[in-house]
């Protein structure tokens, strides 16, 4: 028999007494004492398959041939171990036994987001604002547009937080008074700290936009991790701050990034954090050296501990992360070619990951009640619909404050809503909630 080299084929390890291929077309090869024999049964159906790759099952030699069973409850007489299936490709000559080595395990569909090529898109959504700034780069205007819409996409996304928080009772209710009260208080430092120093207020919103960008990197990378079944510590966190550090410290400590920084215009707020930063040059080239020490000790730990998880080969986590590094390595070779790619692809993945949680909270069998937001959702508009009509109106209402507002009471403005959308998402996005878990696909 010549089995085509297209099909899916999955290989299962029956203990120590031999080894069963499980074939789509319902005909198996069975291995017991080293010989192989046709075996006829019933065909599990591709979803069958899909929900079983990656997972591990119990099965005596015995039922060779019959249900596949879960641990803890597999009949009396199962071997100690286990085994885990993983789709294969196999080709068997007449009379030949197929091949007892499997290369390594396919990916499950169920452990993407949202599947293979969208990943992958939302893995290097930094790369067009990049290539972008690279482009424009010896052209000042050209830059300067392209600086102006990557900030523009940044501040078009965070009121977004705003709408998903006071327009559903629900998440309103996950932090009453943090929702009520924070936003008086922020504005009231504001006003103060921009009274006091422009230079306070570039730093600390420039820090803080720096880490809330990495913590959604990390958010994601956990995703990932729940869904590939991940349950040990996560080592992905100081990690990624160590790659953020570097990288800062880098920046700081290169004498080329004055020069890299002369023709581009950042807006009064982030070109006093770029004076800033270069103020701290004696510091940074310390800072470096300590800083790239972390680096190695944080990936090493992720690494090994990567190692511990058994799995081989370019998991959907790792590639994201993969395509993280790339951009913090982009981000040392030209610092304003680098954070240009930070800044807006943070902004453009907050639209992908609202989208998907708007369509899986508010419509289908597990559809929350959501006020406002779920009303809208579940409109004509549907999710992308809201999306949309959001970018618009928002981006419509920015280019107008910017027009007919005076300046200082724009960037009083901006800076609140910036500061809530960034402390607000630590709330609302929490993993450990069964309906953010279900929402983001995780659950």
């Amino acid at each position: 028999m010549v089995l085509d080299d297209s099909l899916e084929h999955t290989v299962a390890e029956l203990g120590p007494k031999g080894v069963e291929i499980l074939l789509g077309d319902g005909i198996n090869w069975r291995s017991s004492g080293g010989s192989f024999d046709r075996h006829e049964r019933p065909a599990y159906s591709a979803d069958d398959r899909s929900d079983h790759i990656g997972r591990d099952f119990y099965a005596p030699p015995t039922q060779v041939g019959g249900p596949l069973q879960t641990p803890g409850v597999a009949s009396a007489g199962a071997p100690a171990r286990g085994y885990r299936l993983c789709a294969m490709s196999v080709v068997a000559s007449p009379g030949a036994a197929p091949p007892l080595t499997a290369p390594a395990p396919r990916i499950a569909p169920a452990h993407w987001i949202h599947d293979r090529r969208t990943d992958a898109v939302i893995t290097f959504l930094w790369l067009p604002f990049s290539l972008a700034a690279a482009a424009a780069y010896s052209t000042p205007a050209a830059l300067a547009v392209v600086v102006a819409l990557t900030l523009l996409t940044s501040l078009v996304h965070q009121p977004l937080t705003l709408g998903l928080i006071y327009g559903d009772p629900a998440q309103f209710a996950v932090a009453r008074r943090v929702f009520t009260v924070f936003p008086f208080v922020l504005l009231g430092a504001v006003i103060v700290a921009r009274s006091f120093s422009l230079t306070l207020v570039a730093v600390i919103a420039g820090l803080w936009n720096a880490e809330h960008t990495l913590m959604q990197r990390y958010g994601i990378s956990r995703i990932y991790a729940r869904k590939a079944g991940e349950t040990g510590p996560a080592r992905e966190r100081p990690m990624l701050i160590s790659w953020l550090v570097f990288a800062l410290s880098f920046a700081a400590a290169d004498p080329r990034t004055t020069r890299l920084l002369d023709n581009v215009e950042l807006g009064a707020t982030n070109e006093e954090g770029v004076r800033v930063l270069q103020t701290l040059r004696p510091w940074a080239v310390g800072a470096v050296i300590v800083a790239g020490m972390f680096v190695v000790w944080a990936t090493t730990r992720w690494w090994l501990g990567e190692r511990q998880l058994g799995r081989i080969g370019w998991t959907p986590k790792r590639r994201y992360l993969f395509g993280t590094a790339l951009l913090f390595a982009v981000i040392l070779v030209n610092p304003v070619v680098g954070l240009i790619g930070y800044v807006g692809s943070h902004a453009l993945e907050y639209f992908v990951i609202v989208h998907g949680a708007l369509g899986r909270r508010y419509s289908g069998p597990q559809a929350q009640p959501g006020g406002v937001v779920g009303r809208v959702v579940r409109s004509p508009l549907r999710a992308s619909g809201c999306v949309v009509v959001y970018v618009a109106l928002v981006g419509i209402a920015l280019v107008s404050v910017q027009k007919l507002v005076d300046a200082d009471i724009g960037n009083t403005v901006l800076l609140t809503v910036g500061g809530m959308h960034v402390f607000f998402d630590g709330f609302i996005w929490k993993l450990r909630r069964p309906v953010v878990a279900h929402s983001v696909a995780a659950g």
